[in-house]
Order: structure tokens, then sequence, then C-alpha cells
């Protein structure tokens, strides 16, 4: 991850007084490939809700969803070979996904795991593949039978389309 910097400035006012205020906004440049959020969440249910690297509890509004191999990874060619992976491995497969806080992620940064760890890992993330491919599944048939519903019931207020005709 790298941090950047931006500068903000906006006038506040502090009784009869505007002054500007000038602060830095720090943000971080995420993931370079965008997870669905409908993944995201898939991988957060499979692993309880917990943070894969310290075990606690995470808020959604702190999840992050890390790499264990990072995207970033300087020579992932190499990397990838190391561990005995194929060229081609795609780096968003389920099992080098894991739910972390922003704080535990970024502590990681972009250092990869020693063979031996990435393994055991790799071998923690192979058991919660068929659950969060199970999660996702349920996610999508809920939210086609919501449109369903939903569409039934708009036909049903609109009368284009009657509790008979059903």
């Amino acid at each position: 991850r790298s941090a950047n910097s931006e500068k903000v400035c906006r006038k506040r006012g502090e009784g009869r007084k505007l002054e500007g205020v000038c602060d830095t906004v720090k943000f971080i440049v995420m993931s370079v490939s965008k997870i669905s959020t409908q993944r995201r969440k898939a991988i957060y249910e499979a692993y309880a809700k917990k943070c894969f690297n310290c075990g606690q509890h995470i808020d959604w509004d702190n999840l992050e969803i890390d790499h264990l191999i990072a995207e970033k990874t300087h020579d992932l060619k190499q990397l990838l070979k190391d561990y005995g992976l194929p060229e081609d491995y795609d780096i968003n497969d389920l099992t080098n996904l894991v739910p972390a806080h922003s704080f535990c992620n970024n502590r990681k940064n972009n250092t990869p795991f020693g063979k031996a760890t990435y393994l055991f890992y790799r071998s923690l993330t192979n058991q919660k593949v068929a659950l969060v491919k199970s999660i996702e599944d349920e996610i999508a048939k809920g939210l086609k039978k919501d449109k369903v519903i939903s569409n039934i019931a708009v036909a049903i207020e609109n009368k284009d389309l009657t509790l008979l005709e059903l």
C-alpha cells in the first residue's frame, strides 16, 4: 500500500473571525483489483467476521481484504515458483484472500511470507473456499429473489398484474 497526501483547505468560522485552515488528508491506495462487495461479504462471513491476522472481530467499516501474496509483490513470478504455484496463478483466488483489519493489513504491507508460513496459511484458506462460494451463492440468490418480489410488487401496485394472474 502506498500512502498519498493531499492538502484540503477550507474556511472555518471561529467566533467572528474566519481563518483558512489547511489539513493534510491521507488516503490509502487500495487494492489494484476490485473485489466485489458480494465477495467481500462472503469472505467476511466465512471467517466469522474475524481478522485472519489477529483473530479479533472486524467491524464492516474497518474490513480490508488482504492478499496472502500481495498484488504488488516484487518479483511475483519468482515468488509463485518458490511457493510451487503456477505462473498464471490468480492473485484474487479465494485461497489468497482473507479478511483483515486495516491496521493488521498495513502492518504486513507487501512483505512476502516464508514458504512454510505461506503454505500453512494457504491450507487454512483452502478450508474456507467452499464456504465462501456457498455464501456468495446465497447472497446472489437472495438478490435475485428480492428483485423478483419487488418487481411483482411494483406490477401489482401499478395494476399491471393481479393476484389471480400470479
